[in-house]
């Protein structure tokens, strides 16, 4: 069995442009793969795990990842740690304040998952950059907090009261106990005391409409026949009286002799007429005869009323009633006669009702009849009846299944919101939401023209990376409008000097530097870059001054913020 060591070289890039803004998540590791004899593993694939241990060479593994590298002729490999194929920790969520940090490498020579252990070694100061992001500089101090010389301090709300502080959780339990925790501890109200049966207005009214000498508020103004009117409908209706005559108001009428008194702004009127025979008199009925007597020896008169039909039977009687016999008297020893009304049942009488309690008793009628029913309800409390809505949310709010239809769409900050309204704003909301794309491809392109090359775009081979599809044959279009990040990295072979390779965005060339390493023969280039993107921009990578033979070859990578 051959063992393997790596000569490694860890460094971050562009270092101080991220320690202000945000820092690269992501730590460039270069290396070596060697055999026991010190030759090269050239041209082959392998697979790294990259470990990173907490306090000593020994500690536990606080993120890990794997990647799967080719070595080049010289048996070189680069990779980015934290961009690898992670396990169940995230690469942003390493703590790096706390302790030291170690790197730990393992190898598998065929590319598998078969690992040895080739080694560990402390990180140094240059990773820890990454927490440059969470350091004082990467914050800006708000009410209450304070930061000095990388310490976060919280300075108090100024009324140092932690009973007024922010809700930190509402739950309301299966024991109906409702608690609130914020900064003073937990409060709880036992809400058992608030069960019932659900109430609609509609049920409500049905057990009683009295108000109970309790205003309604907030009405609108009556539109139809059957709507509530408002108390300014109603004083609206009222007409004044505008002319302010006190003649023609309601008064009161007496008589004093002959005089006609009108009180309250009236006069006095006189009814005396000279004319005595069209006063009053009296009318007497001797026999058949009616007569009417004189006013001052003058008027009056008799007239006959005897009736032409001789018959006794049809003249006024008197009508009366011994128990239950109805009699009615004879005229001139005719007519006349009797009926009983009398029944026989001493039930339906007239009786006394009355209650005790919830118990309502009909009195008997002469030994008989009557009896009592029971008006009392299923929870034998007196205080839920005859409620008004608001009483009827204190008791609860569960709608069993109900809905509330037919609400207009809100307008005040505490009007319910109606469906429209929140799938209008939840329409409004999904649209400003951005997805976050990631893509990944290779590039591979090498001048057999013969002449020298410029402006030649890179042709890119799309891999499982990218699921929206913005990576072309020979360039990324963006989709959606945002900062995107893009990261190259790959080499350049050449048998001789020049040639250069740029990102082009918004027709202008950004340069890729391309570098020798120590102790290799072939150019490498590695670069990351920031640009915002308009829907439908695209970037390119161009290669320049491209001699015969020349070639470029690489990984074009990133996502958007």
């Amino acid at each position: 069995m051959r063992t393997f060591f790596l000569l490694c070289m860890v460094f971050l890039f562009n270092l101080n442009h991220f320690v202000m803004a945000q820092s690269p998540q992501g730590i460039n590791y270069q290396g070596v793969a060697r055999s026991t004899d010190g030759q090269p593993l050239t041209s082959k694939e392998i697979s790294i795990r990259i470990s990173i241990l907490n306090g000593s060479a020994n500690g536990d593994s606080e993120y890990s990842e794997i990647h799967e590298v080719r070595t080049n002729s010289f048996g070189l490999f680069t990779l980015v740690i934290g961009q690898g194929e992670s396990g169940s920790s995230v690469f942003n969520f390493i703590n790096w304040t706390s302790g030291k940090k170690w790197l730990q490498v393992e190898l598998d020579e065929n590319g598998g998952r078969n690992f040895k252990l080739m080694g560990s070694q402390q990180l140094m100061s240059v990773p820890y950059a990454l927490y440059a992001e969470r350091a004082g500089n990467g914050y800006q101090a708000g009410n209450g907090i304070a930061i000095n010389n990388n310490m976060i301090t919280n300075l108090g709300d100024g009324d140092h009261d932690s009973s007024n502080e922010l809700i930190q959780e509402v739950t309301l339990g299966s024991d109906n106990v409702l608690r609130i925790t914020d900064a003073g501890g937990i409060k709880e109200a036992d809400l058992n005391h608030l069960g019932g049966a659900a109430q609609n207005l509609s049920s409500v009214l049905a057990q009683g409409n009295n108000a109970g000498n309790s205003a309604i508020t907030n009405l609108s103004a009556p539109v139809n026949a059957s709507d509530a009117a408002t108390k300014l409908y109603v004083d609206n209706l009222v007409t004044l009286d505008e002319d302010k005559s006190a003649t023609n108001e309601i008064q009161t009428l007496s008589k004093t002799g002959s005089n006609i008194l009108l009180s309250a702004g009236g006069g006095t009127v006189v009814l005396n007429d000279d004319n005595p025979t069209n006063e009053a008199q009296t009318l007497t009925r001797t026999g058949s005869n009616l007569t009417l007597t004189q006013v001052a020896g003058v008027g009056g008169g008799s007239v006959s009323i005897d009736d032409a039909d001789a018959s006794p039977t049809n003249e006024a009687q008197t009508l009366s009633k011994t128990g239950a016999t109805v009699s009615l008297t004879n005229v001139s020893g005719t007519g006349g006669g009797s009926f009983i009304l009398n029944d026989d049942s001493n039930t339906n009488e007239a009786q006394t009702i009355s209650k005790t309690g919830s118990t309502v008793t009909l009195t008997q009628a002469n030994g008989a009849g009557g009896g009592s029913f029971s008006i009392n309800d299923a929870d034998a409390d007196a205080t839920n009846e005859l409620q008004n809505l608001n009483q009827v949310l204190t008791r609860g709010s569960d709608a069993g299944g109900n809905k509330i239809s037919n609400l207009s769409n809100p307008t005040g900050l505490q009007d319910a919101a109606t469906k429209n309204y929140v799938d209008t704003q939840d329409a409004v909301l999904s649209s400003m939401i951005s997805t976050n794309y990631a893509f990944k491809g290779t590039f591979d392109y090498q001048n057999l023209t013969g002449t020298l090359m410029n402006n030649q775009t890179m042709p890119i081979v799309s891999e499982d990376f990218d699921d929206f599809n913005i990576l072309g044959p020979t360039s990324f279009t963006a989709t959606e409008a945002g900062t995107y990040v893009f990261s190259v990295e790959g080499y350049y072979n050449t048998v001789s000097s020049g040639g250069t390779l740029s990102l082009l965005y918004n027709s202008v060339k950004h340069p890729i530097t391309i570098v020798l390493p120590f102790g290799a023969t072939q150019p490498r280039f590695s670069a990351t870059f920031m640009f915002k993107l308009s829907v439908g921009q695209t970037v390119q990578l161009v290669g320049d001054n491209i001699a015969l033979l020349g070639q470029f070859n690489g990984k074009f990578f990133g996502y958007k913020l």
